[in-house]
């Protein structure tokens, strides 16, 4: 196994370095010292820091000094390729920057509008599964389709996947939906059939007590697979139950503060209704969003990114004094003096949201990356096909393979 010191010849086992085919190869230029030693590049960085500003929102919103802004961008640095801190920016590689929208490495949302989506969290706050990418999807599939109607969150306290009962619930849940779509014999697309026929209890939540109302259910809150172990679709004890409104459970949802944040008037009930219990909806949601929702943001969304947060390397600007306003508080008491320090550190300029990432390409679908004989990088299509191709899916879901197309 690669050791940097000890055995630089050594198997790579890194997350980078498993996608090789899909990222690519370093070119000689950048090679470190084991590369060099190697006479061979290691697997391509898919990601960049270069002119990213560490807490410029947090500057401009007096959180942290101006000081404390200067410090952190000009200590902050970045990583090697072997992931060892450096005190230089990481800087991508061009061929895997590529290649990572064009094989999906970076998930833009492109062709899921024929996907139903149930997605479980729960909090793993800063790490990889950070509540945060729930948002980021829903944002990156409105971007890409002009809706998320295919997308539902269920968020609960539970870490990582919301609640311990989520899982099963989804599985009844999704085959509910994925039924209600096979059984459409319609001639609309699979995406219009999707939206057409998502089952009123895939619908966003972030706290489980409609689960207790579930359809298919009671699940109780964190008892797992417990009292379903193995979980079918006509188990007896749970027809013993009796069936209550699935719309009961969502007013339950929305009183104890749903992820959507509707409040009682969007569901279409009556002002003589949904009035009265605005104050009490109306606080419990605006508690909830505070303590429960955790809607996290990333660093590079206090640095001036959108909430898709698809740049893995942005194109640059001139640093431009208007976006340090004087603060006499954290200690911005000239614009112009601030942008001048600033651009020590960036002399290249910083980070232009306004503009497309660098890199960015369409995603391609049904990539093929060659045998063990030959590699392909980057992947290349399938053959394309006029008909749907047997045995991938039930006719209802069948593709054609075709790139682009799926």
């Amino acid at each position: 196994m690669y050791d940097k010191q000890e055995r630089p010849d050594g198997l790579r086992c890194g997350l980078i370095d498993y996608m090789k085919t899909q990222f690519g190869i370093r070119t000689p230029e950048v090679w470190s010292p084991n590369e060099q030693l190697l006479s061979r590049g290691f697997t391509g960085i898919p990601l960049d820091n270069v002119g990213v500003q560490y807490g410029l929102r947090a500057l401009q919103d007096g959180v942290i000094t101006a000081d404390q802004f200067l410090a952190v961008n000009r200590e902050i640095g970045g990583f090697d390729v072997d992931i060892d801190y450096q005190q230089g920016r990481t800087v991508a590689d061009p061929e895997a920057l590529t290649n990572a929208y064009r094989t999906g490495a970076i998930n833009t949302a492109e062709h899921l509008s024929n996907v139903p989506i149930i997605d479980l969290r729960g909090p793993d706050p800063g790490i990889a599964h950070d509540a945060y990418h729930s948002w980021q999807t829903r944002a990156r599939l409105q971007k890409t389709q002009g809706h998320s109607r295919n997308h539902t969150i269920w968020y609960g306290a539970f870490p990582l996947a919301g609640d311990t009962i989520y899982t099963t619930e989804a599985l009844y849940v999704m085959d509910d939906w994925l039924s209600n779509v096979e059984e459409d014999a319609s001639s609309g697309s699979v995406a219009d059939k999707v939206i057409a026929n998502k089952p009123l209890e895939a619908r966003d939540r972030c706290l489980p007590v409609s689960s207790l109302l579930s359809e298919h259910g009671p699940f109780v809150p964190y008892t797992g697979n417990l009292l379903t172990p193995d979980p079918t679709w006509n188990q007896a004890d749970m027809l013993s139950f009796p069936e209550l409104p699935a719309e009961l459970g969502q007013i339950l949802d929305i009183a104890t503060g749903q992820v959507c944040g509707l409040d009682l008037g969007e569901l279409g009930l009556p002002d003589i209704i949904a009035d009265p219990l605005s104050p009490l909806t109306d606080t419990v949601v605006s508690v909830q969003q505070l303590l429960v929702q955790t809607r996290f943001g990333t660093p590079r969304t206090v640095a001036g990114d959108d909430i898709t947060t698809l740049n893995n390397k942005c194109q640059l600007k001139p640093v431009d004094p208007a976006d340090y306003p004087t603060n006499l508080l954290n200690g911005t008491y000239d614009s112009e003096a601030m942008a001048r320090e600033v651009a020590k550190i960036f002399p290249d300029g910083v980070c232009d949201y306004s503009k497309p990432p660098v890199g960015e390409v369409p995603t391609v679908t049904w990539l093929q990356y060659g045998d063990e004989s030959e590699r392909v990088i980057g992947g290349e299509p399938l053959p394309e096909h006029e008909k749907s191709v047997s045995g991938w899916a039930a006719p209802s879901f069948e593709v054609s393979l075709s790139p682009g197309t799926d």
